[in-house]
């Protein structure tokens, strides 16, 4: 209670205190004596504040007409599509009112009624496509306040012949009268920008003289475009541009360097994704362009690392006269070599075998002999040495080897090749190598030699049943030598054969795609694809072909009578029950993801 009551005097105090001055303020101002004037006070009104209102975005709405769709964007009108059938169509200047500005994307695109349009003066741009494949337009008006033809925008109207461009259009789009039927323009020198491919397949376009071409085609524009390209590292795109300046300044050595580097860029992809091949094919393209020489010994050394790493996995399928003659070989990752089957000649000799990258082995019911490549580049071999198939002591520098029943063939580091064997009875040519330069692969059959150039071409000798006839072959990566024909691999995917087709269609390869691996037997021929799964065609006698269930296979070696094939945990499958039996305990050393390079055994 006592502190309610002094609360409440403080309370009356204070009121008092302030209440007080305020009454003297009001008295000394309301309330004046006699003797004073009251002055009146102005009003003063508050200032009032403008808050910037932004414009508003004009909202489309969408409208039709019994021949137009459009859409109304403000006092503008935009045809979006003709619904129309006429032949011969003028475009309105004005619909609800308002002024068609726009002819839109793709209105009036393959309209193959439409012979004559008249576009009014309101427009000042068509768009990309609109008048696209319309190919029985004879007659175009453009209007003089035209600014901007889109990209494509009269694409393959065939029958456009004549053609007058106001000069008040700034800037024609990329193909915008490509392949039409122009064979007169008439076109102002002062544009700002023509497209790329404008006007190419015109005939008018042909007509030009380079300079005049270089004018029309504001090559400074496209010129500074390339550079740009260039200068960002988008090689293939600077590339695709410059060539079309056709030696504007100093753009064909930019356009070579660009090129240039996305060869080498290629290359170099290839060779970190271990597919060595097509790398040395990418830096031999390019001659002494930046290290390539130097990449191309890196590789010959990567290769033979490759082979020791990965290809030695490869088993070798041997032949015989028979299915119970049977040879089988596999390369160890350390050097060493497991055979099994028949040693006739001594040619399975190879237990005690070390530091081996790559071999070959064959043999008919006569001779035999299998070779091997040392890590430094010398060659052993065993067996049958009757027409001096055998005589390769003095080798070297050899990256790779193959034999046919009678020769053997090695392949040089700098691109030659070399071959003995069938002394006095070479009349096939099979041994005529020694002119071969540039060759990256070599493969040997019976009576014939394979060679794969650095340029993806193919060279061959010997043989009497066409399976030399490879000159005409472009864009191999790989080769195998059968028998009595030739396979080759191409770079995307399929595969071609020549030579001797009978027993089976050895040669029926055509249908082939995905394939990343071949090998050519004595009658029939194998393909690895991508997904691990083998197809075969040709003679199947023996069961050779039988490889429709196989998977997870990562190597493939077609002999005579057989097929194998090394699966990606290391154990080999055979399509002779023989050799499986032979075989079961091999296991050999693998890679996930290997690309295996032909090492194909021939009878």
């Amino acid at each position: 209670m006592i502190r309610f009551i002094l609360f409440c005097v403080t309370m009356v105090l204070l009121l008092s205190l302030f209440g007080c001055g305020n009454n003297e303020e009001i008295n000394s101002t309301t309330a004046p004596t006699a003797d004073q004037t009251v002055t009146p006070q102005p009003t003063i009104e508050p200032t009032p504040t403008f808050i910037q209102q932004p414009t508003p975005t004009p909202v489309p709405r969408y409208g039709f007409t019994r021949d137009y769709e459009y859409i109304i964007l403000g006092d503008e009108i935009i045809i979006t599509k003709y619904i129309g059938s006429a032949s011969t169509v003028e475009i309105p200047d004005e619909i609800e009112g308002r002024p068609v500005t726009t002819i839109g994307d793709f209105a009036f695109s393959n309209q193959s009624r439409l012979t004559r349009v008249r576009i009014p003066d309101s427009v000042t741009s068509i768009g990309e496509g609109a008048f696209m494949d319309c190919t029985n337009l004879e007659m175009l008006v453009l209007p003089d306040g035209l600014l901007y033809i889109g990209n494509d925008a009269f694409r393959r109207c065939y029958s456009l012949t004549t053609l007058y461009i106001p000069d008040s259009v700034d800037s024609i789009g990329d193909f915008a009268f490509y392949f039409t039927g122009l064979t007169d323009v008439r076109i102002s020198e002062n544009m700002s920008y023509v497209g790329i491919g404008a006007f190419d397949g015109t005939t008018w376009f042909f007509d030009l003289t380079d300079d005049e071409k270089m004018i029309l085609l504001n090559s400074q524009i496209i010129y500074e475009q390339g550079l740009a390209l260039l200068e960002d590292g988008f090689f293939e795109q600077a590339s695709l541009i410059l060539l079309t300046l056709k030696g504007y300044k100093d753009s064909l050595e930019h356009f070579l360097y660009a090129r240039n580097m996305h060869i080498y860029n290629q290359a170099l992809i290839f060779r970190e994704n271990g597919d060595y091949m097509r790398a040395m094919l990418q830096f031999r393209d390019l001659g002494d362009f930046k290290d390539s020489i130097e990449q191309i010994e890196k590789l010959d050394e990567l290769r033979i690392d490759w082979i020791r790493a990965n290809a030695i996995n490869t088993v070798l399928a041997g032949t015989g006269p028979t299915i119970l003659d049977y040879t089988a070989v596999g390369l160890r990752p350390d050097g060493t070599v497991v055979a099994v089957g028949d040693n006739r000649d001594s040619s399975l000799n190879i237990n005690n075998w070390e530091d081996i990258v790559t071999m070959a082995t064959t043999g008919d019911g006569l001779r035999r002999h299998t070779v091997g490549l040392t890590s430094d580049g010398r060659v052993i071999a065993t067996g049958n040495n009757s027409v001096g198939q055998l005589n390769v002591d003095n080798w070297n520098n050899i990256i790779d080897v193959d034999v046919g029943t009678i020769h053997t063939v090695g392949l040089k580091s700098d691109g030659t090749v070399v071959a003995v064997g069938s002394v006095g009875i070479n009349d096939n040519g099979m041994l005529n190598v020694s002119d071969w330069t540039n060759i990256v692969a070599i493969s040997a059959g019976i009576y014939h030699s394979v060679g794969l150039r650095s340029d993806g071409t193919v060279v061959a000798v010997g043989g009497s049943l066409g399976q030399s006839n490879v000159s005409h072959w472009r864009d191999v990566v790989a080769i195998s030598a059968g028998a009595y024909h030739t396979v080759g691999l191409r770079l995307d995917g399929t595969v071609v054969a020549v030579g001797d087709n009978t027993l089976g269609g050895r040669c029926n390869v055509s249908g082939w795609g995905g394939i990343i691996s071949i090998s050519a037997g004595g009658q029939h021929t194998v393909g690895l694809r991508m997904d691990g799964t083998v197809v075969a065609a040709g003679n199947n006698w023996y069961g050779q072909c039988n490889i429709a269930n196989w998977s997870d296979i990562i190597a493939i070696s077609a002999g005579n009578n057989q097929t194998l094939g090394l699966k990606s945990d290391g154990t080999v499958v055979s399509t002779s029950n023989n050799v499986q039996q032979a075989i079961s305990g091999w296991v050999l050393q693998t890679r996930e993801n290997v690309v295996v390079l032909p090492m194909d055994l021939n009878p």
